[in-house]
């Protein structure tokens, strides 16, 4: 595909449809993203290209049935995008290559496609508030589900464990421009330190606005805000009314 290749609106609401659109502007990124053009690789050839693994995950998180397994039945299976299916693959081959793939190409295609969506050109935005602040972001955070007790190690685990949360995610959500800023993995799922939630802001255009729910609800949270030049909104707990 040509990087400059139109994106197209979709002809209609329905999930698949979008789905669809959504498939083609990210098959475009990813060929752009990892293409060597002229560059011979050495060895057997890749048994699943990065762009057709990558692209099935994202196939697999809009229908919010991510697994290796998912991932391995849709490449087995489906035709995703102008990617044809994988016949002689095995479920194990797939789960060693996510392994190997890490979480840097994912970074790679967030960066890529937020610089996309950006040259698409500014839109006017519906927020006319706030016009003091060079940026206006959401904050939140939220847990992972608990992990499956399918190993040796977490198996005699209550169901309850908290043993079996491996984490939490961190994000910030630009509100004019309608795109994710930064979305942080954080190990510690329980932890209530302001210190993770100072650095994904740390970077952020001096007297931003950032609008928080009261689970950042704190007065060392809002007075580090206010030393780094911050602005900031959040909901008032009863317990201060």
């Amino acid at each position: 595909m040509s990087q400059h290749s139109a994106f197209p609106a979709p002809s209609s609401t329905d999930s698949v449809s979008l789905i669809r659109h959504v498939l083609t502007f990210f098959e475009t990124v990813l060929t752009v993203s990892f293409q060597q053009p002229g560059k011979l690789q050495r060895g057997r050839p890749e048994t699943v290209p990065v762009p057709h693994l990558l692209l099935v995950c994202l196939l697999a998180v809009l229908r919010k049935t991510f697994s290796p397994t998912e991932v391995w039945r849709t490449l087995l299976l489906e035709q995703v995008g102008s990617f044809a299916p994988l016949i002689d693959l095995s479920r194990q081959a797939v789960r060693q290559r996510l392994i190997a793939l890490g979480l840097a190409p994912f970074s790679q295609v967030l960066q890529q496609i937020q610089q996309r969506l950006g040259e698409r050109g500014s839109r006017i935005s519906a927020l006319s508030l706030a016009a003091f602040a060079p940026r206006v972001v959401a904050l939140d955070e939220w847990k992972l589900s608990a992990v499956a007790r399918l190993c040796d190690e977490v198996a005699h685990l209550p169901a309850e464990s908290s043993s079996l949360v491996v984490g939490k995610l961190a994000a910030l959500f630009d509100l004019r421009k309608q795109q994710w800023v930064q979305i942080q993995f954080l190990s510690d799922a329980f932890s209530q330190s302001v210190v993770p939630s100072l650095l994904i802001v740390e970077l952020l255009p001096k007297a931003s606005l950032i609008l928080a729910d009261l689970g950042y609800f704190g007065f060392a949270w809002f007075r580090a805000l206010g030393e780094m030049g911050y602005h900031w909104v959040s909901r008032l707990k009863s317990s201060c009314s």
